[in-house]
């Protein structure tokens, strides 16, 4: 067990009752652990806009104004919770429907600790062989909804623009790619808004 979840996890549930007493509706909101998510999520998002985007962080919070998105930044105290990333401790109430995904349709990552994605209520993969594969490592609450296409390339016909700016020929069938993963600085989805 996380020592942040020792730290916040009576606390946040005390908050989190009593926010309920303040509380209309259903809240909906997406933890936006990092600019990728939000940039994962965007298309998604632009499909359901009274999901409130919350920043993990201050750092995240000033991302996010750059795409014109005020986010409140964690702690929350939502009805259902959506996440890129193995956050489930963050929120330790049960009542919280935890609803997970991945970062995008194209991921080179295997799974990782099924305790992680088993600890989502649901956790959204894009296809049954990926469930298959899930399954396999003991990962049981995967749902397979496939995922909107995140390359606004393909958003109001732009291809034709944009390969003239990249100098791609049109004749040719071209696959683009592009990593998310900073770690080892292989992202280059600062890049994708042409």
């Amino acid at each position: 067990m996380h020592l942040e979840t020792l730290l916040i996890k009576y606390p946040y549930k005390i908050a989190w009752y009593i926010s309920r007493l303040f509380h209309k509706g259903m809240q909906i909101d997406f933890l936006c652990g990092n600019i990728v998510d939000y940039i994962c999520f965007k298309n998604i998002y632009a499909l359901m806009p009274n999901i409130r985007i919350i920043a993990r962080n201050k750092k995240v919070k000033k991302q996010l104004l750059q795409y014109g998105i005020d986010a409140p930044v964690y702690p929350n105290f939502p009805d259902v919770i959506i996440m890129a990333r193995h956050l489930t401790r963050k929120y330790p109430v049960k009542k919280i429907k935890k609803i997970g995904m991945r970062h995008g349709a194209y991921h080179f990552k295997d799974f990782i600790n099924k305790k992680k994605y088993n600890a989502f209520d649901i956790y959204f993969v894009t296809s049954k062989s990926e469930q298959k594969a899930a399954i396999a490592r003991g990962i049981v609450k995967t749902v397979p909804i496939g995922f909107p296409k995140i390359d606004n390339a393909f958003k109001n016909n732009n291809l034709d623009k944009y390969k003239a700016k990249l100098n791609i020929n049109p004749h040719l069938n071209t696959i683009i790619f592009s990593a998310t993963w900073d770690k080892k600085g292989y992202a280059a989805s600062d890049k994708w808004d042409v």
